[in-house]
């Protein structure tokens, strides 16, 4: 068998971009033997090596079984990696700007003595690149480039430096009998500093449920780990030097305090996204969002012309991105205010089928659901998006409708303890307070329903005369319930 067999089969797969499972298919071997070749366990047998050089020679043009004999700089020479870059991000629409992130997945690395694991962690690592690279707002560097830096004690300056990322996803594998130890780690490597790490502790038993259980936990974690660091970063900036996604981060802080002040704020940040790059789709979003603000929670503007500025942001982001999920998620909104709660509900599902676990269509089925009266289950989807969004900027959207889910079915004590917990993290938020007052007047706490009304009077823009009016959101007897509440508390109308 020739000498530095396992580094030019690790070289071979490089440059063909192959991972041990797809070489493991294609050579018409189990992926644990695959794994024994590449990790230098065991030598492939010569029928093997036959077949494993087919296999490879289909991408590596001029291999021959001969080859496997070369020197290994020889061998390396004459298959040469392809450059490493994102080819996979250049093709796509310029619709993010050059600021946006960049992240690189490296394979996680197996510090057991079970060469078995290679495939595990290369597995879950492609899995992870396979599911960020659905996120249109990162910069996702490809198999080839990232696969090429493995190992326990990879230097993250370097790998940053190599592949000019910022991010960079790594982690390792131990198994100890049936169970297996999976660790993970977001680096923000020209930092120097670690955003997120997480440990899974899970039973070795179904190999490929437990990959996607892994993968599903990592990257329900990583995205919004790694928008809330851009967000810190984005602050760390004058606003005269912010690019268009710095901007849209410091617009999406900004409205998800739910005051009018940062709804305002929001707004200048937006725009001036918009003027640094007008084919950046997100921000047509972020205004969107500052509309239906207007609409439902200041009435600073008329309610059906707020909708339909709202539904033109959203139509211009698509026109820019057609493939943004979250414009979809948008629009479903819209379709809610106008009444439409089928057709919201039916937004928020196709997302969720494109994208299983997205936190901001769970809260749009939720606020939905609480419209169409299932109260239960919209409680339900609403606690699993705050979990999956926990920085989400409709955050508070969601608790409060997680009130009215518990108010509206009767169930004012759990209404109230809800209610306390929203306004101690959104104390100027109107629709948290007009909630409150209304569970506080149905409890009898008339104390506590004034002061509530008061501070709405304070922070409100619309005064006490726009509680009346029933919007398509609310259902007629919701509607009544809410304002029977109000009226106990004081509030005349």
């Amino acid at each position: 068998m020739t000498s530095h067999f396992r580094e030019k089969l690790e070289h071979a797969l490089l440059a063909a971009d192959l991972s041990r499972s797809r070489l493991s298919k294609l050579a018409g071997v189990d992926k644990s033997v695959a794994s024994r070749w590449v990790s230098g366990a065991t030598r492939p047998s010569e029928a093997n090596l036959e077949a494993l050089t087919r296999v490879l020679a289909t991408t590596l043009t001029g291999l021959r079984l001969a080859d496997w004999a070369l020197p290994l700089d020889e061998f390396k020479r004459k298959f040469v990696l392809a450059p490493t870059t994102d080819t996979e991000s250049a093709e796509r629409p310029a619709t993010i700007p050059t600021g946006r992130p960049s992240i690189a997945v490296l394979p996680f690395a197996n510090v057991s003595s079970d060469a078995e694991q290679d495939a595990f962690g290369e597995g879950v690592a492609e899995d992870i690149l396979t599911a960020l690279s659905k996120l249109r707002w990162l910069t996702v560097r490809s198999r080839h480039a990232s696969f090429y830096h493995h190992g326990p004690n990879v230097d993250m300056r370097v790998v940053s430096s190599d592949l000019d990322v910022r991010y960079i996803l790594h982690g390792s594998i131990r198994r100890a009998g049936p169970r297996v130890r999976v660790t993970a780690q977001l680096s923000d490597a020209r930092a120097g500093s670690q955003v997120w790490a997480d440990r899974y502790d899970r039973d070795w038993s179904d190999i490929f449920a437990l990959q996607d259980d892994i993968v599903a936990s990592v990257i329900a974690a990583i995205g919004p780990a790694i928008v809330d660091a851009e967000r810190q970063r984005a602050f760390s900036k004058p606003t005269k030097n912010l690019d268009a996604w710095e901007a849209y981060q410091r617009g999406l802080w900004h409205h998800s305090k739910r005051t009018f002040a940062d709804v305002e704020t929001a707004k200048s940040f937006f725009r001036q996204a918009i003027d640094r790059d007008p084919n950046f789709a997100p921000p047509h979003l972020g205004l969107a969002l500052t509309h239906i603000t207007d609409a439902i929670v200041f009435h600073t503007a008329d309610y059906d012309a707020s909708v339909a500025a709202a539904e033109r942001s959203i139509r211009q982001a698509q026109a820019l991105d057609e493939s943004n999920i979250n414009a979809r998620t948008q629009l479903g909104h819209v379709y809610r205010l106008q009444g439409h709660i089928d057709a919201a509900l039916r937004e928020a599902d196709l997302v969720l089928a494109a994208a299983p676990g997205t936190a901001d269509a769970l809260g749009l089925k939720g606020v939905t659901l609480v419209s169409a009266g299932r109260h239960v289950e919209a409680r339900e989807t609403l606690e699993a998006a705050l979990r999956l969004g926990p920085r989400d900027p409709r955050r508070g959207v969601w608790r409060v409708h997680i009130v009215h889910a518990h108010y509206f079915a009767g169930d004012d004590a759990a209404a109230y303890t809800e209610a306390c917990d929203v306004l101690r993290e959104f104390p100027s938020y109107p629709s948290a307070l007009v909630a409150m007052a209304s569970v506080c007047g149905q409890l009898g706490k008339r104390d506590e329903a004034e002061a509530a009304l008061a501070t709405y009077d304070r922070v409100s823009k619309a005064g006490r005369a726009a509680l009346g009016i029933r919007r398509p959101v609310l259902s007629v007897a919701d509607h009544a319930r809410r304002l029977d509440g109000l009226r106990k508390a004081g509030w005349q109308g």
